[in-house]
């Protein structure tokens, strides 16, 4: 065998490197670097998308409680309105009566 051939020992370190699919080994030495950096970013990245999580959370609980006391005040506001619709109508029953009792009184002169 000439040098352009691998020693035996070569190929089989280099067969070593190689997984079933043809792709390195995800064990091996020479990608613990990248794994380390890769393992790093995620984590950030997770990290972060918690934040954010627990932000929207923040806000969805702080809306809800929001939305409850908009809903009492509605509430009130529509009880308010019912009564001051009941003492609308009163008063426009004692309009009226007080005007149909003007009427009959002037009738009632006007034949005098």
């Amino acid at each position: 065998m000439g040098d352009s051939n691998m020693s035996r020992a070569g190929q089989e370190h280099a067969l070593s490197l190689l997984t079933a699919t043809g792709a390195m080994n995800p064990d091996h030495p020479m990608l613990q670097r990248a794994q380390d950096a890769l393992r790093r970013q995620l984590e950030a990245k997770r990290m972060r998308i918690e934040g954010e999580l627990r932000e929207k959370e923040n806000a969805l609980t702080k809306t809800k409680k929001q939305r409850e006391e908009v809903g009492v005040e509605l509430y009130g506001y529509q009880q308010n309105l019912a009564k001051l619709q009941m003492s609308l109508e009163k008063a426009q029953e004692n309009y009226q009566a007080l005007s149909d009792q003007r009427m009959r009184v002037r009738a009632k002169t006007a034949l005098c």
